[in-house]
């Protein structure tokens, strides 16, 4: 005897501005489960998801304090079942909010936002991998300028180059990689503007000298990237998928390959998860 159908879903996936959303809304129908209606939102007009979605809304930005209140009339309006959010400046907001979602019967596919900051600041989430035995780069915590280039000094510069990130941040902002052998007339005739690869004195001398945003200097790996991403409850990951990074654009894989060998590839995340489940409810 055949199970009843699944009764269909109307989900609100929000940044439909972002890269990969067509690629995102195509899976999302695909999902040989139930059928999906899917509505996008952005905070503009000219948002990508517009013409993907079933329909589409403007709201105010996720770091706007208008953004949390929008979403949810629009939620009601459209009789949304689910949130799926897109954008780091989304998720938290939706996160603090999550009570008032839930209370109209909607749920918002976010972990914790006490969960959320914690994945969000690199440092912390390198001090609880490194408590449970699993390695992570050598790194050092550093604000202004002179303690840049003291850290990257320990770190093996100018022998070896370093890459340099706040301590807080997503989708790479920010990042720069460290190089003393860096060819600045190939940068300036060939390359894009803001290049990811400057020298030491040139990131000291943008800084302050003292003090200013934290920021992490942390020793470069080399070779082929491989990312997990996957969906985690409870100290489980529930969903994963591992792929290549063989493709990168200001630091975003624009191409990737999904790897077969998931048993191996996940037992690392799958690991953390059982001892860190409030990190990676949201890990990536």
């Amino acid at each position: 005897m055949l199970a009843p159908p699944m009764r269909p879903l109307r989900v609100l996936v929000t940044a439909v501005g972002a890269p990969g959303t067509a690629a995102l809304v195509r899976a999302l129908r695909a999902n040989g489960e139930r059928e999906l209606s899917l509505v996008g939102c952005d905070p503009s007009g000219r948002a990508i998801g517009r013409l993907v979605c079933d329909a589409f809304r403007q709201v105010p930005p996720g770091e706007s304090p208008l953004f949390c209140d929008a979403l949810l009339e629009l939620c009601r309006r459209e009789r949304i079942d689910a949130v799926l959010p897109r954008s780091a400046h989304d998720v938290l907001a939706l996160a603090e909010a999550r009570a008032d979602f839930a209370a109209a019967g909607i749920t918002v596919l976010v972990a914790s936002a006490e969960a959320i900051r914690t994945a969000s600041d690199k440092a912390t989430c390198f001090v609880l991998l490194e408590e449970i035995g699993v390695r992570t780069p050598a790194w050092r915590r550093v604000r202004g300028g002179r303690e840049l280039a003291r850290a990257a000094q320990e770190l093996g510069y100018p022998r070896r180059a370093v890459c340099l990130e706040p301590v807080s941040g997503a989708g790479s902002r920010g990042f720069s990689i460290l190089d003393p052998g860096v060819d600045r007339l190939e940068q300036l005739l060939h390359e894009r503007p803001r290049s990811l690869t400057l020298r030491l004195e040139e990131a000291v001398e943008i800084l302050p000298e003292v003090g200013g945003e934290e920021l992490l200097v942390l020793e470069l790996a080399g070779g082929p990237e491989r990312a997990v991403a996957g969906i985690a409850a409870g100290g489980r990951l529930l969903l994963g998928q591992a792929t290549t990074r063989e493709l990168l654009r200001g630091r975003l894989a624009t191409y990737v390959e999904t790897l077969a060998d998931l048993a191996t590839l996940l037992r690392l995340p799958e690991g953390v998860c059982r001892e860190i489940p409030s990190v990676l409810s949201c890990w990536g």
